[in-house]
């Protein structure tokens, strides 16, 4: 299990650099129902959850600004303004961690918000 945490946890650094890497970020938000939960997943549940918030964030504080193109469906595609990733706040989105009480079977995980506080103070430290 730590194995797969310390990858984890790379995975989660290396987001700004991979951003930073790309010339456009595509977030693709059609309407569809969560095979696993079943909730509806669209626009708006992308603009809920903290792990796009900080994706969308990195994209904006790149050093280059990685232009956003959004895609609701086939024929609504715009590229975002940048202030619409600063209200956004990281911290009060939704994370999965939360809504399981910090805890995969036994094992006590840290909170996913820290793991994003921190990439974000490597962004811009």
């Amino acid at each position: 299990m730590e194995h797969t945490l310390d990858g984890l946890q790379k995975a989660v650094n290396s987001i700004p650099g991979y951003v930073e890497q790309a010339e456009i970020m595509l977030a693709l938000n059609p309407w569809c129902v969560h095979s696993d939960t079943g909730e509806l997943c669209d626009h708006r549940s992308w603009r809920l959850r903290g792990w796009c918030r900080l994706e969308f964030q990195s994209a904006v504080l790149s050093r280059k600004s990685t232009l956003v193109l959004i895609a609701k469906s086939a024929s609504e595609l715009y590229f975002s303004v940048p202030i619409d990733a600063y209200r956004l706040h990281v911290g009060t989105g939704k994370f999965s961690c939360c809504a399981f009480n910090h805890k995969i079977g036994d094992t006590v995980i840290e909170c996913d918000k820290f793991k994003c506080k921190r990439v974000l103070q490597s962004m811009l430290g």
